[in-house]
Order: C-alpha cells, then structure tokens, then sequence
C-alpha cells in the first residue's frame, strides 16, 4: 500500500503543465490556467483546461479530470501504484537524496584577469553612478539614496564600498 503522504507529494509536487506538455499536447496560456485538445476524445476546439495553481486537469468535451496521477493512468494505460512509481521519480523531495557538498571547501578564487575586469566593471558603474544624473535618478526611484556608495574614488579607480566587494586574486 502506498502511504498518503506520498500520494499527496507526488500530487502537490509535480508541474501539471509540465506534464502535460511532456507528452506532446499542445496548450496555450488562458487567464490564470491553459487550453488545449483532450489527448482522450477527437475534438476541433479546445476543452481540455489545466489549472496550475491547485494542480488539476479537466476536460469538458468528455468530463475526464483529475490530477497527474489519473493523468498518467489514462494516458499511459498505468495502474494507480504504477503511475505513481512513475511520477515519484520526478518529484525532487521523494527522489534519493543526493549527499551535499563538503561544507568547509572554500569558493575558487578568481584569476587575476577575472580580477582586473572585475574592478574594470566596477569602476564603470561606480562613475555612471556618481556622474550621470540619469542613473543617480534610477537609483532614487528604486530607493537606493546611499550616498556613501559614492563617496571614496582614487585615480579614477574606486576605493570605496564598490572596491571592498571586489574579490582578490588567487595566491
């Protein structure tokens, strides 16, 4: 017997429209949900809709409906507990877990030319913001009014809080 909790992950976890579209039915975006043929009955307009949002799919040409896992028994010809096993494999959290990565490897430091196009980046949007009223006035509209960001230049390279999250070279 398989347990509700995994019944309800693999319903609440797998992308509807994904699925859906993974077995090659054509559906088009329609308000909050989508349209398209019903892969269960001939038709020339549209009745099959999904709804992402609660994970459901309907026909209303034949009244066939449910949610991926009946999607899968109709399609594939599956049993309940088959489909299931089908639809376990693509839901992330009922997969195998995968071992993290060592905690306490630090990040790869950067190279010396990544270094140098870095501060060269850096140093081209430190003087767009400190002499182009354009982008000072983005900054406010997105409610950005630090000052102290552009305070510190040095020989036209900045020294200030643009610098200090420069990172440095490998050694």
């Amino acid at each position: 017997m398989i347990e509700k909790e995994r019944i309800e992950a693999v319903k609440q976890g797998v992308d509807m429209v994904a699925l859906i579209k993974s077995r090659g039915i054509e559906l088009k975006k329609n308000g909050k949900g989508y349209v398209g043929l019903c892969p269960f009955h001939a038709e020339a307009t549209p009745s099959f809709s999904v709804n992402p949002a609660q994970n459901l799919w309907q026909c209303f040409g034949c009244s066939t409906g449910g949610d991926a896992i009946r999607f899968v028994e109709l399609f594939d010809k599956r049993s309940f507990p088959d489909a299931v096993a089908k639809l376990s494999g693509t839901v992330p959290m009922l997969q195998a877990a995968k071992p993290a990565p060592p905690a306490d490897k630090e990040p790869a430091a950067l190279t010396a030319k990544q270094v140098k196009l870095l501060s060269r980046v850096i140093e081209f949007y430190h003087k767009a913001f400190c002499e182009d009223g354009r982008a000072r006035d983005y900054l406010t509209g997105r409610g950005i009014a630090d000052n102290a960001l552009f305070a510190a230049t040095r020989s036209a390279s900045p020294t200030g809080p643009f610098s200090t999250s420069c990172p440095r070279t490998a050694t």
